[in-house]
Order: C-alpha cells, then sequence, then structure tokens
C-alpha cells in the first residue's frame, strides 16, 4: 500500500493551478473535519482519507447538520478536491454521492436566493447607503477633528480607535468606493516610488502620491478569479486620508492592531470592528455582508446594463451572478432567471 503524503504534495503534483490561500484552505478544512468526525489525523498533514471519504460518517454528523447549506456545500467542494487529487479512482463512490448532495444544496442555494427578499434580521438592521453616510461619517468626524492632520508623536489607543473607526466609515458606508469585503485589513502605505519599483505586486496596498491615490489590491478572497483591482481615490477621500495617516500611530499598515501597532489587525477583528464602529453611530447590527447586500440593491437602482453590472461586480471582488443570488435584494429580471451556476463566493 502506498503510503500517504502530505495533502499539500499532492496539491504541488498536480497540473492544475491552485492559489497557496485555496490550498491552505483545503487542508485547514480537513483538519476540522477530521476532528469534528473525530478522525485521527496521521501526522501533520497527512489525513486519513479512507475515514474522510465515509460519506454516512460526514452526513449524519450533528455539527455537520447543524451547519447552513452554503457552508456544508463549502466543506463538501473541499473534500471532493482533495480526493480527487489523492486518488479519484478510489474514491469514485464517495466522490458520485458528494457531488450528488453538494448539487442539491446549490440548487437550494439558488431556490433561496432567487427570492430576492432580505431575512427577518437584515429587514432590522437595514438602512440607506445615504443614511449611513450621513450619521456615520460625521460621528466619528468629531470625535477626531483635534487630531486631523497633525502628526502624532505618541501613541494614544483612544485617539487611534476613533482613527481607524472613521477610516472604517469612509471606506465602508459606500460614499466613496466600491463596498469591498475585509482586505482592507493589511495595507502596506507607499509612495509612487515605492510602488513602482516592487518586483512583484501580491499584497495589498494604498498608494500615496503629492495630489493623488489609489488602493491597489492584489490578496482577497477571489484574486485568482479576478486578479488585482484599482481604486482610485477620489480627490475629497485623497485629501482626508493624508490627514488620517498623518495623525495614525503608525503610517505603515492602513489599520494597525490596536493592541500592537505594529502589526496589522486580523480579518475577523475587522469585521467585528466595523460592527461595533457602525452599531456605536447607528444602533443598527451591520456585518460587511449586509453592507455589501445594501450597497449592491442600492446600485442595481442604477446600473442596468450586464456591462455596468459586470464593472460593479469586478470592483467590489465578485460576479455578477453573485451580485444577483447573494447581495441584490429587489430586482428580479432576466439575468437572475437564467443564472445557475455555483454561488461559491456569496459569504464574506
Amino acid at each position: 500500500m502506498e503510503e500517504m503524503k502530505k495533502l499539500n504534495q499532492y496539491f504541488d503534483e498536480d497540473t492544475k493551478l491552485r492559489s497557496s490561500k485555496t490550498v491552505n484552505t483545503y487542508i485547514g478544512n480537513m483538519r476540522l473535519i477530521s476532528k469534528k468526525l473525530n478522525i485521527p489525523i496521521l501526522k501533520e498533514g497527512v489525513f486519513d482519507f479512507d475515514k474522510l471519504s465515509n460519506t454516512r460518517l460526514l452526513f449524519e454528523n450533528d455539527w455537520f447538520k447543524a451547519l447552513k447549506i452554503d457552508t456544508q456545500k463549502n466543506y463538501m467542494n473541499g473534500l471532493i478536491a482533495c480526493l480527487e487529487i489523492v486518488d479519484k479512482d478510489k474514491y469514485d463512490k464517495s466522490l458520485v454521492l458528494l457531488r450528488e448532495k453538494r448539487d442539491t444544496h446549490k440548487n437550494d442555494i439558488v431556490k433561496q436566493y432567487k427570492t430576492s427578499t432580505p431575512s427577518q434580521k437584515q429587514q432590522d438592521n437595514w438602512i440607506s447607503m445615504k443614511d449611513l453616510q450621513e450619521v456615520a461619517i460625521p460621528y466619528y468626524e468629531d470625535k477626531i477633528k483635534s487630531l486631523f492632520g497633525k502628526k502624532t508623536k505618541h501613541i494614544n489607543m483612544d485617539n487611534q480607535r476613533n482613527l481607524n473607526a472613521y477610516l472604517v466609515c469612509l471606506l465602508y458606508c459606500g460614499k466613496y468606493l466600491p463596498m469591498r469585503r475585509l482586505e482592507y485589513n493589511s495595507t502596506t502605505i507607499l509612495n509612487n516610488k515605492e510602488y513602482d519599483k516592487l518586483s512583484s505586486k501580491t499584497d495589498n496596498y494604498l498608494v500615496m502620491g503629492r495630489t493623488k491615490g489609489f488602493f491597489s489590491i492584489n490578496r482577497y478572497k477571489t484574486d485568482h478569479k479576478y486578479g488585482g483591482i484599482k481604486l482610485e481615490l477620489p480627490n475629497e477621500l485623497f485629501m482626508i486620508m493624508k490627514n488620517i495617516l498623518k495623525a495614525s500611530a503608525n503610517n505603515e499598515l492602513l489599520f494597525p492592531c490596536l493592541e500592537n501597532v505594529n502589526e496589522c489587525m486580523k480579518q475577523d477583528k475587522l469585521g467585528l470592528f466595523i460592527t461595533e464602529v457602525l452599531k456605536e453611530a447607528t444602533n443598527k447590527h451591520l456585518s460587511v455582508n449586509i453592507l455589501r447586500n445594501i450597497y449592491t440593491t442600492e446600485m442595481y437602482k442604477e446600473t442596468h446594463s450586464l456591462a455596468e453590472r459586470e464593472e460593479l461586480a469586478k470592483m467590489m471582488g465578485t460576479s455578477v451572478k453573485t451580485q444577483m443570488l447573494c447581495y441584490n435584494k429587489c430586482c428580479k429580471d432576466e439575468i437572475k432567471d437564467d443564472v445557475e451556476s455555483e454561488v461559491s463566493d456569496c459569504s464574506v
């Protein structure tokens, strides 16, 4: 019997190109599934796929059954990819069962999102982009007026939090830029010369020139599909950003961690921080996901052609089909009726 190799070795030897982030996600999923199903990991990075391929063990597990169907689908996609690459012939029967259940879930997800109605929780927390901008931005602007444009000498955590909160409002209230996910959490600030000297642009950058600036977004959830994105800063936002960065405790990263200004804020912490910041200003529970719902719904009232919607989707790091199925909560038209593809990137 051939000895099992580390899972990442199977992917390294495969001809199909996958990003390191995708492979790491698969490995993390296999580690979690093994733990939940009480399947011992043979050794670091080596999984017992003979047991992981037991679909009954997975489908009848209480942890798995309690997951939302789109989360179940994502775990099954990962398991399918791993079984195929390890030994698709050996695990053929399991793959058939996994694909059948996965495809059933995909169809259920399409039906669910085609209703195009917000959940009750979304309805309770819905707020227009205009109202959000008029409430949240001035709320935090008042808190940082005395700091604006002044170079900081000492780190004050309350001041830094308010600067970060103001920045969150500028980036996630839909006034200046398309509604992105959480990839702003780790953004290196460069000038134009520093940016041009980069041999490869694989991270996320805020490039600040003398009169103009832009975000270069290269590392995000769906970067393998859509590549690098350049978001130009409107003039008003550029001037505000210059003053924020001058007052910030750390000019290296856009969101310095409040506990350690030399480290970026983790994405999950940024997600919680956004919700906390907007809750304080609006008394609404606003996650990035519902913000993308609201933003897409409002933009779809103004963008009617497929070309316009494709450009909007690209700037948001997603696809028109995902926007139609996952984010838009009001429009029903011929594009939505034709959607049949997988909606794998609808979560934040």
